[in-house]
């Protein structure tokens, strides 16, 4: 990629970035005040910026209207102080590609979008919708590898091409497979934007590469992670992993109850206005919930 297509600085997403969770109100409409109140509650954990509107924040089950109030919300409390990563990826391109003048409208700092859902494009298809996409935003425009959730997995060749694209900047790498981050990282070189998309393996995909870290259960344990991206960052290697570990931990027992559906009754339990989860995502009981919330007080902390 020549020069004038990568950007002066890959510092603004150094860090760790929550997938950030989307507020609801009693009645399951997005609620801009708790949007707010969750978008400040992490900043002032430590939190470099967000990725907004993704799965975690249940993009895919918000209509075109909600995921605009969303992403208003957070710029309006976070816009400036934070990184701000919207991401407008959807089913359909032409909503794709209006959520990104409406990002851009706004002056959010990145946009980012899946390749697809239900229909696999080919690579061709590929380059066109990420080209279109990158010139209608003009900004850090992020690819997404998240192949468990749309069936598109981007090889280290599809990426090459893709990162000739003018504004394309990076990519979030929700994956496992570290190997891969890493040659990633030796294809594309230092300036190339990476952002570790699987909470479980930031430690290691820091290791291995990654500029910053987006993930579900930032959310909940902010000050943990940060704590861990930092200890990293200052050569204290058995902290970072002792951090990570904490984390997994009580991700762990999340996913026995369930996954994604414990993080807002966890959030409310410490006293945000976030409401519950959108069908289909799976609800746990009232007693999942207290004994969830009890782990995690007991091992998702730093000190």
């Amino acid at each position: 990629m020549s020069d004038s297509k990568r950007f002066d600085s890959t510092d603004d997403y150094r860090g760790v970035f929550p997938a950030l969770v989307t507020a609801y109100d009693a009645q399951g409409q997005v609620n801009p005040e708790g949007q707010r109140q969750v978008t400040r509650w992490l900043l002032e954990r430590g939190c470099r910026g967000f990725f907004v509107c993704g799965g975690t924040g249940e993009g895919l089950l918000l209509d075109e209207q909600e995921r605009r109030q969303v992403l208003e919300a957070v710029m309006e409390e976070a816009g400036g102080e934070a990184t701000i990563i919207a991401h407008v990826g959807s089913v359909s391109p032409l909503e794709t590609y209006r959520l990104a003048e409406h990002a851009a409208e706004l002056g959010a700092d990145a946009i980012a979008a899946i390749p697809g859902a239900y229909f696999t494009p080919e690579p061709e298809e590929l380059l066109a919708h990420y080209t279109a996409l990158a010139q209608i935003a003009q900004r850090p425009t992020m690819l997404y590898h998240i192949p468990i959730r749309t069936g598109v997995s981007l090889t280290l060749e599809m990426i090459d091409r893709l990162a000739q694209i003018p504004y394309v900047a990076g990519l979030k790498y929700t994956d496992y497979n570290l190997y891969m981050l890493q040659q990633m990282r030796v294809d594309q070189g230092e300036d190339f934007i990476i952002l570790s998309g699987t909470d479980e393996v930031m430690i290691p995909a820091r290791l291995m590469g990654a500029t910053g870290a987006i993930g579900t259960w930032y959310n909940l344990m902010p000050e943990l992670f940060v704590a861990a991206y930092d200890a990293l960052g200052a050569g204290d290697v058995p902290t970072a992993i002792e951090y990570q570990r904490r984390g997994n931990a009580v991700i762990r027992k999340a996913a026995d109850a369930g996954g994604l559906g414990m993080l807002k009754p966890a959030l409310q339990a410490l006293g945000l206005e976030v409401g519950d989860a959108r069908q289909p995502i799976h609800r746990p009981s009232a007693a999942e919930v207290e004994q969830f919330v009890q782990h995690f007080e007991a091992h998702g902390h730093p000190g």
